[in-house]
C-alpha cells in the first residue's frame, strides 16, 4: 500500500466477488477495503491450518462469524 495515496480504497463488483475463493467481508457486502482482504486471508490459512476445513463465514445478527466453531467441553 505504500505506493498507493493515503486514502487509496479498492472495491469490486458482486458478480466478480462471487467468482473468488476466499472473499473478505467488505467484498461480500460491497464496501471498499484497504488491507480487510490480507488480513481474511491470513485468517482463512490460520484457520485451515488448526481446524482441517476452509473458512466459511457468514452474518448472524450483523455480526460474521465462522460457519464452524468448536464447542469446547
Amino acid at each position: 500500500m505504500a505506493r498507493f495515496p493515503g486514502d487509496t480504497v479498492f472495491k469490486v463488483g458482486r458478480d466478480v466477488t462471487k467468482k473468488r475463493a476466499f472473499p473478505c467481508i467488505e467484498m461480500l457486502t460491497g464496501k471498499p477495503w484497504t488491507f480487510q482482504l490480507d488480513l481474511f486471508n491470513i485468517a482463512g490459512v490460520i484457520y485451515t491450518i488448526v481446524f482441517k476445513r476452509y473458512m466459511k463465514v457468514h452474518c448472524s445478527n450483523g455480526v460474521w462469524l465462522p460457519g464452524f466453531l468448536p464447542q469446547s467441553t
